[in-house]
Formats: structure tokens, sequence, C-alpha cells
């Protein structure tokens, strides 16, 4: 082993326990040490600010530029306070989980009744509010099985650390290479699988083409296609912000029955709910993420 590997797995050690011993802190004081985080990030380092600046600008047209800077500032406000609570996620306890993540009654009780059926739940969410929470929230939710798909951390050490802490109440994580290899598993086995539908697709040739936010943007067809190859029932999450700290997961019924849907339907309709979700609180939702950036690759 060269000595650069062993000084970056030593770093990664490093970081990753001063991560962990934050994270015993109370979330109050995480805060607050946000707050000059937030005044380095935003007014001196300027972190993807063009990007940020940018895609407001494209998405609401119709907003003046005094409501554009203040849902700048906001987004950046809540993008620091999620990385606080990103923190918070190594230590969080099961009921400080629980209180500060609400779900819907109403998957609780259908989630049961689809356990009874043999049949699998397969929700689509945004990079919207704090969806890691979400990941963790999900594990507590029923007693069904819950999965989510992420995709791997190209820091193995990081990957197998931030993996296990995500997994601490239930959810098991499916790295994105690993989905046909699940899918033979989960088939006789109920339970809840969260994808994330807002990633930038690397092959927008065999991608869907749609206007989200005012853009043409590709968007990942594989969903749907599990959706349909384990004859899913079929929802949307929303991760509504109700506080600093606060959230609750409010879930729109898409089907239960893919295979009676046209093609690429069930991906336009998640993706116009998430769309509206953004609308109504745009400063939610993950801007820094270049969403766009292989927009001007769309297929003639």
């Amino acid at each position: 082993m060269s000595i650069f590997v062993t000084m970056k797995r030593l770093i990664s050690f490093l970081l990753f326990y001063c991560l962990k011993g934050l994270s015993y802190l109370p979330l109050r004081v995480l805060y607050a040490l946000g707050t000059p985080i937030y005044l380095l990030v935003y007014y001196v380092l300027g972190y993807r600010k063009e990007t940020v600046n940018t895609s407001l600008g494209l998405s609401f047209p119709d907003k003046t530029a005094k409501e554009l800077a203040f849902i700048e500032k906001s987004f950046y406000k809540h993008f620091i306070q999620i990385i606080m609570e990103s923190i918070k996620s190594f230590s969080i306890s099961k009921d400080e989980i629980q209180d500060r993540v609400l779900v819907d009654p109403q998957l609780l009780s259908l989630a049961e009744d689809y356990y009874q059926q043999n049949k699998q739940i397969l929700i689509v969410i945004g990079h919207y509010g704090n969806w890691e929470w979400a990941a963790l929230r999900l594990g507590r939710a029923t007693s069904c099985q819950s999965f989510a798909i992420y995709n791997a951390l190209s820091n193995p050490f990081f990957d197998k650390w931030i993996k296990r802490n995500r997994e601490r109440f239930g959810t098991i994580l499916i790295p994105s290479k690993e989905i046909p290899a699940y899918l033979q598993q989960i088939t006789a086995q109920p339970s809840i699988t969260a994808f994330v539908g807002d990633q930038s697709p690397v092959h927008v040739e065999h991608s869907y083409w749609t206007d989200f936010l005012g853009r043409d943007t590709p968007v990942f067809r594989g969903f749907e296609k599990y959706c349909k190859q384990l004859d899913a029932t079929v929802w949307y999450c929303e991760m509504e912000k109700l506080k600093k700290g606060y959230y609750r997961l409010n879930f729109t019924h898409i089907t239960d029955r893919p295979n009676e849907m046209k093609q690429d339907e069930i991906t336009e309709i998640h993706t116009r709910l998430l769309e509206k979700t953004i609308q109504r609180r745009p400063e939610y939702w993950l801007w820094t993420h270049r969403r766009w950036k292989r927009a001007h690759l769309k297929p003639s």
C-alpha cells in the first residue's frame, strides 16, 4: 500500500470521527456553528452561486430580482442547515428522528395493507427538504423492510461508514449499480423502496425528456421500469419542511397498476409533482445540483 493511500485513509478516518464527535452536540448548537459557515459559503466563497443564480432566473422568469435574491439567500441558509442535520445523523436517536420527521398516516395504514397482499411499494423522492433524514425515518415508519437506492461515494472509507450510519434504523441502502441483483432478491418480500428521481442522467440519449421548471430536462426512466417490473404500487414523496429541523413526509399515490400506464406516464407524473413542490417553496430544493448540465445534449 502506497504512502499516499495510507495518508488518504488516515485523513478520512480522522475527518469521519471529528464529524461523529460533533454530532453529539445539540442540534441548536450545530445550527449556531452553521451561521458563520453560511456567511463564508455565501458571501466569501460564493459556492456555486453562478449555478444557483442562473437556475433560479431561468426557472422563475416572472419573479423580480429582489424575489430571486431572497430565494437564493434562503436556499443557502437551508443548505447549511441540512449539512448540520446530516452531521447530527451520525448520533441522532430513534425517538428524535421520529419527533423531527412526521409521516403521513396514510402511508402507515396502506403499507400494512400492501404488506398483507405481498405487494411492493416504490417511492420516488427529490433532493428536497432533507432526503437523508427521510431515509432514516422510513426505517422506523412501518413493519415493512425499507430500502433506499443511492449512488456510492468515490471514497470507499466514507461510503462504508456513511452507509452503515444511514442503515442504523432499518433502511438498507442499495448502490444504484446493484439494482438488478436487488430486484431479484425482493420479489417475494413485501417492502418499501425509495428512489431519488431528480438526478441528472449520464446517458441522456436513453432518458425521457420533458419541460421541468421551464427548461428541457432529461429524466431517468429507471424508476418507471422497476415499477412495472415489480408490478408495484407507486407513490411520490414530498418532504415538507415545517420549520427549522422539523419535516413531514407527505405521500401522493400515483398508481397500483403500473403496467396499465402508458410509456413514460409515471415518469411524467412524478416529475410534475416534484415541480409543484418546488414552485411552492423553491428554497428547499438543492439548487447547487447541476440538474441541467447535460440539457444541451438533447437528441434532435
